[in-house]
């Protein structure tokens, strides 16, 4: 039987008010406006409605099915769930609401990572060049660049964390294909000598002679140069991070299997769709860089306390309850004790997984550092003149904003001097 339908306007003003609500004034203007876009895209637009003459028929206005409906509305109240746990202090939703703020996870996660995709574009016609085939056709690379199951950050947002996906590298094996071509990038403002390039460099490539019986592969997808280095200092610091939501790990080697289970080769349709996994995995599994240094040095100087934490909203004293109601309550929590017997309370091991705690700044502190900024690099141009600069031009640097101060207070503590008494004890 499906749940009873409930006023969505109802749910929406009360997910904006648990936005208002939220710990750092990031997650509350973001995830106002991830509030309001979201309502705003599941209501149904009627076709040719901005058109210029078109009537303003109320019959013609489209009705979501009931079945969609309660769909919404069940995705709505968890999503106002959600929100509500992560103001009690619950560190699960806490973490979520912070990496997609931060842009860990969700559409934020993929503005950021715009820049490293497309480096560069024809600027005759604004196209990006990474998606090219043989005869110099693009493909679209919406549908490849994109996680399953879209990038709204919604699903992210709602899903569970127990099965985790913890996948490391697998080395390389033979592949039965060659490697896909490097990117091409082009400056050029015209189109005939944007052509003339593409061509030029195909003829000077070794093609290789295609498979027999197979079609030659019309379609590559290639990590740009700039990804590639992303991907490769996250996958060095990607044993040191703790395990925060479901996001995978990077998988720099594609291998795919040279043969299938029959021991016949392995198809090109097969290996084309492996190797378009490969690159969603990937793409699902970075972690781009903040907007702006400025952005990076607020997260570090919060967890290194140089600043401190704005102050908490304060809640609004709830109405109270009329003395008829408080006896009515009152009357029907004895009833239930003398019909059905005591409750079992909570327990501790109830309150061992996801419990809810107070926000504190120290609490934000730490959750800042383990969840935000040890998994958030912070790009630097590479010095001209070396081989970083000639590769990919860009480094990047992975801090937590604790190890380094924990580190120096045991220095510091070991050069102490050791107390008389302890000495004694120690060396007696």
């Amino acid at each position: 039987m499906p749940p009873p339908e409930s006023n969505p306007a109802h749910i929406y003003r009360a997910c904006l008010r648990e936005c208002s609500y939220l710990p750092l004034p990031q997650c509350r203007s973001y995830m106002r406006k991830f509030t309001i876009d979201k309502f705003r895209s599941f209501i149904p637009r009627r076709p040719g409605k901005n058109r210029p003459g078109a009537k303003n028929d109320v019959g013609n206005v489209p009705v979501l099915a009931p079945e969609k409906v309660t769909h919404l509305l069940r995705l709505a109240r968890k999503y106002a769930a959600v929100l509500r746990r992560a103001n009690d202090g619950h560190t699960t939703q806490l973490e979520k609401v912070l990496r997609m703020t931060y842009g860990r996870v969700g559409p934020n996660k993929y503005r950021l990572l715009a820049k490293f995709l497309y480096p560069s574009t024809d600027a005759a016609g604004g196209r990006s060049t990474l998606l090219i085939d043989r005869n110099g056709g693009e493909e679209d690379g919406a549908k490849v660049s994109k996680r399953a199951g879209g990038d709204d950050g919604l699903e992210e947002l709602l899903e569970d964390d127990e099965g985790a996906e913890d996948a490391s590298s697998t080395p390389e094996k033979d592949t039965l294909y060659p490697s896909l071509y490097p990117t091409v990038s082009t400056t050029t403002t015209t189109t005939t000598t944007t052509t003339t390039t593409f061509t030029t460099f195909y003829k000077e490539a070794e093609v290789p002679d295609p498979p027999v019986e197979e079609k030659p592969p019309k379609w590559k997808l290639d990590v740009p140069p700039r990804l590639q280095a992303l991907l490769v200092s996250q996958s060095i610091e990607q044993p040191h991070f703790t395990r925060a939501g479901s996001s995978p790990r990077v998988r720099l080697k594609f291998s795919p299997p040279t043969r299938t289970i029959w021991g016949k080769p392995l198809p090109f349709s097969r290996y084309k769709n492996q190797r378009i996994k490969w690159y969603n995995h990937n793409m699902q599994a970075a972690l781009p860089p903040l907007e702006s240094e400025a952005a990076y040095w607020e997260v570090h100087n919060l967890v290194t306390g140089r600043q401190e934490f704005p102050a908490l909203v304060p809640r609004r004293t709830p109405a109270r309850l009329s003395a008829e109601d408080d006896l009515r309550a009152f009357l029907q929590q004895q009833s239930s004790l003398i019909l059905e017997g005591p409750t079992v309370d909570t327990r501790l091991k109830d309150l061992q997984k996801n419990r809810p705690h107070e926000i504190t700044p120290r609490f934000l502190q730490r959750m800042l550092s383990r969840v935000v900024l040890s998994q958030t690099p912070f790009v630097k141009k590479a010095a001209p003149g070396t081989k970083t600069e000639a590769d990919s031009g860009l480094v990047f640097y992975w801090d937590d904003g604790m190890s380094h101060q924990r580190h120096s207070r045991e220095v510091e503590s070991i050069r102490k001097p050791v107390p008389e008494k302890q000495a004694g004890l120690l060396f007696a």
